[in-house]
């Protein structure tokens, strides 16, 4: 009876041994397959090696300075400017058109889609504008017309803003000459203001 009880001990006792064997012998087949991650080879990696490593470049994107206005803007600047003094005005120039109307939520759930709607004024902007000294809010939005608003882009492009504009409830004027302009101010002021779209 001892001597069955002890061959069952031995056999038990060779078959755990042989499967740890077998298991220790299958773990020495793949490691040789392991490759360390990044991680863990900056981790272990001896110290001040960092110090070598390449650093990243810094791309620099380069620019330049640039007119703020263009020669025949400032001529109708010193124009706009004297006039402005003259009647208590305020003269802005080269205001963004999203900076003076903005996308009708309303309007845009019916119609179109809203990002569609900004990207149309985004990049857009207004030569001039008079506006009440004390409020800055603008009275008179001017734009100085040259050869190149004859092209069919941008005809159709002073379309859009004109309505743009009229229908939120501004002022704007289209000019080619300082006697244009100077008819079209004196116009204003003589109706306060007040009259109709130009």
């Amino acid at each position: 009876m001892e001597v069955l009880f002890l061959i069952i001990v031995c056999v038990v006792m060779y078959i755990i041994y042989d499967k740890k064997a077998t298991k220790k012998k299958n773990n020495a087949k793949y490691t040789h397959q392991f490759k360390p991650s990044k991680e863990n080879f900056v981790k272990n990696r001896p110290a001040g090696s960092h110090q070598n490593a390449p650093q990243p470049v810094e791309r620099k994107i380069g620019y330049r300075k640039r007119e703020f206005l263009t020669n025949r803007e400032k001529y109708f600047y010193n124009v706009l400017i004297g006039y402005a003094a003259d009647n208590n005005y305020h003269l802005l120039s080269k205001i963004r058109l999203a900076d003076l109307i903005e996308v009708d939520d309303q309007q845009v759930k019916k119609y179109v889609d809203k990002n569609v709607s900004f990207a149309k004024i985004r990049s857009k902007h207004i030569d001039f504008a008079l506006c009440d000294r004390t409020n800055l809010e603008p009275l008179l939005l001017i734009e100085i017309d040259d050869s190149t608003h004859k092209d069919t882009e941008r005809i159709e492009r002073d379309k859009f803003v004109d309505k743009s504009l009229r229908q939120a409830g501004y002022k704007i004027i289209h000019v080619m000459t300082t006697n244009e302009l100077s008819s079209a101010l004196d116009y204003m002021l003589r109706k306060n203001a007040s009259s109709p779209d130009f």
